[in-house]
């Protein structure tokens, strides 16, 4: 088969990774495939000069470029030498072992204030400094959680001094919540510390990947959402 020639200018190395040139050939990646690129001239272009060349691509006795982490995910997985059963390849196993170790890890940042340890505290807490005068009810519907779970959290925070309960302006027998001076400082320092977990923890999430992550998270959780209704 013979190869092709191609014309490379200064605009054609956008579209590859260079990796190494020298006097006879470039090496360079192009759609995951390494490909040697021989007898090439590279175009110039300047106020009315423009040079260009030819060169040819062989990819003879080339194999495909393997990407370590698709090889690393398509591998059984096994942890501790042992491999896990059928949970290998079910979402729910690593949603709950993920959420283990954030909370785990969220826990030790947090360990020195008033909502390290149990969930819901953090969520409670932001969305009182957030909203003034919010419902429980509402808190409970954000919590999936009912009524009676949710009044406990709420009493926590009330007990630690965080936020504190009014009778609704609107309907006297109803409950509104309300941050206090010390929860509002609660509730900066708690957004500092989970910007900077954000930041740490999921390092190994490359920044070009993360708003696609997002996207998919969000996405499983208003679905999930919904079979709740």
């Amino acid at each position: 088969m013979v190869a092709p020639s191609f014309l490379l200018t200064p605009r054609s190395f956008a579209d590859f990774d260079l990796a190494q040139v020298n006097e006879n050939e470039a090496m360079v990646v192009f759609h995951n495939y390494p490909v040697v690129f021989c007898n090439f001239i590279i175009a110039t272009e300047g106020p009315g000069l423009k040079h260009e060349g030819k060169m040819t691509m062989t990819t003879d006795r080339t194999p495909p470029m393997t990407d370590p982490d698709r090889t690393h995910d398509e591998e059984p997985l096994e942890l501790a030498g042992l491999h896990i059963d059928v949970l290998a390849g079910t979402f729910s196993w690593y949603i709950r072992s993920l959420d283990s170790v954030v909370s785990r890890d969220l826990d030790h940042r947090m360990g020195h204030l008033d909502v390290a340890k149990g969930k819901g505290k953090i969520t409670a807490l932001l969305i009182v400094d957030r909203y003034p005068g919010v419902r429980p009810s509402q808190i409970a519907e954000v919590l999936m959680r009912d009524r009676p779970s949710t009044g406990r959290i709420i009493d926590t925070l009330v007990k630690a001094g965080d936020i504190r309960r009014e009778a609704a302006e609107d309907d006297q027998r109803a409950q509104a919540l309300f941050i206090t001076e010390k929860g509002h400082e609660l509730a900066e320092q708690v957004r500092g510390i989970i910007r900077e977990q954000e930041d740490e923890f999921f390092d190994f999430i490359e920044p070009e990947d993360r708003e696609a992550f997002m996207r998919m998270l969000k996405r499983a959780y208003l679905n999930m959402r919904k079979k709740l209704e």
